[in-house]
């Protein structure tokens, strides 16, 4: 199935950028998740979209300000 015109909209690499509403949370990836040392932990969540099936994934480093939506391989 192709990318919906929402996925397609998505700015990717950039923290705090929006997702779209129809994106589900699907939990967190552990083994990508790290914490840096002296610093707060980096989650990466996944998500799905309802629309098209997209795999996402959603990084939020304050330290980092180029991380942020990804597509999920």
């Amino acid at each position: 199935m192709d990318m919906c015109s929402d996925c397609q909209s998505i700015e990717t690499h950039k923290r705090s950028a929006s997702g779209h509403l129809n994106l589900r949370h699907q939990g967190y990836d552990k083994a990508k998740s790290y914490k840096p040392l002296g610093q707060a932990g980096v989650a990466i969540e996944i998500f799905k979209c309802e629309s098209c099936g997209t795999l996402w994934e959603y990084e939020d480093d304050k330290n980092d300000q180029h991380v942020g939506w990804r597509l999920r391989r």
